[in-house]
C-alpha cells in the first residue's frame, strides 16, 4: 500500500518538499527495510502481519518528516524500531478486540450476559481505560510489553539494560502505579453515585 500525506499535510507542502518527502521516505525504506522487518517478524510470526506493522509504522513515520530529517543514523534506526514496536502494539491491541468481539458472537443464548452485568462491565472496562492513560508512556509500555506481547523478564532485561531483579521491580511499581489510578478513578465514581 502507497502511503499518502492526509489532506491538511498535501496542503502545507510544496510540490518541492513533496518531492523531498517522498525521496527521503524511498531511501528511508530501501536502507531500514530489514531492520523494520526483522523487528516486525519479531512481534508477528505472520508475514502479512509483519507487513502490516511496517506500513502502520511508515504512517506514524510519516507524520515525523521533519524531525526524521534531522536525526543521525544511529537515532534514526533506534527510533524506527521503537515505531515498529509501538504499531506492534497497536496492531495486537486491534486484533484483540477485534477477537474479543468474534468470541463474544459465538456465545449461545443462554449464556448471555444480563443488562446489568453489561452496564458493570462497560464501568469497569471504562474504569480500566481511565487509568491506563493517566499511566506514563514507559508504564504503559513495560506493562504492554510484559502483559500484552508476553515478554519474558528476560527480554525485557536485554531491551531496558538492566537486571531482572530490576525489570520484576519495574513492573511492580508500574502495577501498583496502575492499581493506585484504578482505585482513584472508582473513588471519583462511587462519590458521583
Amino acid at each position: 500500500r502507497a502511503i499518502q500525506p492526509r489532506d491538511g499535510e498535501r496542503e502545507m507542502l510544496s510540490n518541492h518538499q513533496i518531492n523531498e518527502a517522498h525521496a527521503f521516505y524511498s531511501w528511508l525504506y530501501k536502507t531500514y527495510r530489514p531492520l523494520m522487518f526483522y523487528h516486525a517478524y519479531h512481534y508477528s510470526a505472520d508475514k502479512s502481519a509483519a507487513e502490516d506493522i511496517v506500513h502502520d509504522a511508515l504512517e506514524k513515520l510519516l507524520a515525523k518528516y521533519e524531525s526524521l530529517c534531522k536525526m543521525d543514523c544511529n537515532r534514526l534506526a533506534s527510533y524506527i524500531v521503537l515505531t515498529i514496536r509501538s504499531a506492534a502494539i497497536s496492531r495486537w491491541r486491534n486484533d484483540k478486540s477485534r477477537l474479543r468481539v468474534m468470541e463474544s458472537l459465538q456465545v449461545e443464548d443462554s449464556e448471555l450476559p444480563s443488562a446489568e452485568d453489561i452496564l458493570m462491565h462497560s464501568i469497569n472496562a471504562e474504569a480500566i481505560r481511565l487509568a491506563w492513560e493517566a499511566l506514563s508512556d514507559e508504564d504503559q509500555t513495560l506493562l504492554g510489553q510484559k502483559y500484552m506481547l508476553d515478554m519474558s523478564n528476560s527480554e525485557l532485561s536485554m531491551i531496558y539494560q538492566c537486571t531482572e531483579t530490576t525489570v520484576r521491580s519495574k513492573l511492580f511499581r508500574a502495577k501498583n502505579r496502575l492499581k493506585q489510578a484504578l482505585k482513584r478513578i472508582e473513588e471519583v465514581n462511587t462519590n458521583d453515585e
